[in-house]
């Protein structure tokens, strides 16, 4: 999950910048010149004034400086003198010092706040609420109080999509994903073409469903997701994080072969990207990428790519291969403990029961392990019976991994065929984002000999 960037504007480092420098006359051009001199002939006129305004903040937005920064606020108040209720010189007023007291870290909340009230079209636009502003400054250290400081930024400006950004990415960092996606749902509904806003609902969305889909069937609940990635990619078509949104929801769908192609945008976009299409490749079952790889050096290659070989070569009954694979998996600082457990179980299908074993012996010590996975490792050690594990599994992604690891024991001690019944089993079950789906995918197509 990306991290989430409070920026308010471009210009606030531009701004900070300045802020320690040692203020300077300015210079007038002839323009400026000619618009001061039309303000001075017509003292009370908003126009000139506001044209004057327009001029001085495009200058200041270019290259702000602390005296033009003065004359704007000066400007600005005697606009407000003028025209009391005017949305201009207001928000333009309200805005500039909305940056300057973040960068100077100091802002009067009463005095903004009372001013935010008295001009109440401010909440219909994407500014941030004053609150939201020493939410920035003074973030609190609890959990609690920054959740009240950014509802109550999204109750002064229900328009503002920042505040939704940040309160629906504090929930996913909870954990607390339907909080999350009801937040960024929500923005959607303010402005549903706000890329950074659509993307976390995107994600936040998947990470739901992937939780859903160890209660139950979810359906065809992933259509949506797919579309709503599929707009994002139109509004932003060369962002590799959102094509790669994109192609795992299309691997949720079990389109395959439209996912590989949105990957390899992503990775032709940014090639940090590629691991994630050499797994694609995996369930598109295009194992011979896969399988054919000589590119890395397996002792220097990534956790993730080692991990993709180790099931691509288990798909297709290469043992031995499988062995050597986890035996340099286990000592990546990112392996996890499936790679290794199924990499000692194929052990069995060479006849080394004792090798097997040994490597066994080692997980408890080199993961960090819960009760599932305790769970599992005793079936593996012969400790309890399939049957005992498939009571213990809890819900149907523990039960897709039981199935897997007993068709696995099932290989080594009787054959292809005693674990042939097992793929169907798991497929149904339908967890899509699992490795063991994608093999058991594969070898109901083409099964081992």
């Amino acid at each position: 999950m990306k991290s989430i960037q409070f920026v308010l504007v471009a210009s606030v480092m531009l701004l900070s910048a300045c802020s320690s420098t040692t203020p300077e006359v300015s210079y007038v051009s002839a323009e400026e010149q000619t618009l001061l001199q039309n303000v001075q002939q017509y003292p009370k006129d908003t126009e000139a004034l506001q044209k004057l305004v327009a001029y001085q903040l495009a200058t200041f937005d270019e290259e702000p400086d602390l005296t033009l920064l003065s004359k704007l606020q000066s400007n600005l108040r005697k606009g407000l003198q003028l025209a009391p209720t005017d949305r201009y010189f207001a928000f333009q007023y309200y805005r500039l010092n909305l940056k300057k007291g973040f960068v100077d870290k100091h802002y009067d909340l009463d005095k903004w706040q009372a001013f935010y009230k008295q001009h109440p079209f401010l909440a219909t636009l994407d500014v941030a609420p004053p609150v939201y502003v020493q939410f920035l400054i003074s973030p609190p250290q609890s959990d609690l109080e920054k959740t009240k400081m950014l509802q109550q930024s999204l109750q002064d400006n229900p328009f503002f999509i920042n505040a939704y950004i940040a309160l629906a990415y504090l929930y996913y960092q909870q954990d607390k994903l339907e909080l999350a996606n009801f937040v960024a749902a929500t923005g959607l509904k303010r402005n549903n073409e706000e890329p950074e806003l659509l993307s976390d609902w995107v994600h936040y969305r998947t990470s739901y469903l992937e939780a859903q889909q160890c209660k139950g069937d979810i359906g065809n609940a992933f259509s949506e997701v797919a579309s709503e990635a599929g707009r994002l990619t139109k509004l932003v078509p060369d962002n590799a994080l959102y094509q790669s949104q994109l192609a795992e929801a299309l691997r949720f769908q079990g389109k395959y072969t439209l996912a590989t192609f949105a990957a390899s945008k992503a990775a032709k976009l940014d090639a940090t990207n590629s691991d994630f299409l050499f797994e694609m490749y995996f369930w598109d079952q295009k194992l011979n990428k896969i399988l054919n790889d000589t590119g890395l050096d397996p002792d220097n290659a990534k956790a993730v790519i080692l991990q993709t070989k180790i099931f691509a070569n288990i798909a297709v009954g290469n043992w031995e291969q499988v062995t050597q694979l986890a035996n340099v998996y286990r000592e990546n600082d990112d392996s996890n403990f499936y790679g290794v457990v199924y990499g000692a179980m194929s052990y069995s299908m060479l006849g080394d029961e004792a090798t097997r074993q040994r490597l066994l012996s080692t997980i408890e010590d080199e993961y960090k392990l819960d009760e599932w996975h305790i769970h599992m490792l005793d079936f593996a050690k012969g400790k309890i019976s399939e049957a005992q594990l498939l009571d213990y599994s809890t819900d149907r992604c523990e039960q897709s991994e039981a199935l897997f690891i007993a068709a696995l024991q099932h290989l080594g001690k009787q054959g292809p065929e005693a674990a042939a019944t097992y793929w169907p089993r798991i497929q149904a079950l339908n967890i899509a984002q699992f490795y063991e789906f994608a093999v058991a995918n594969y070898l109901i197509k083409h099964p081992l000999g």
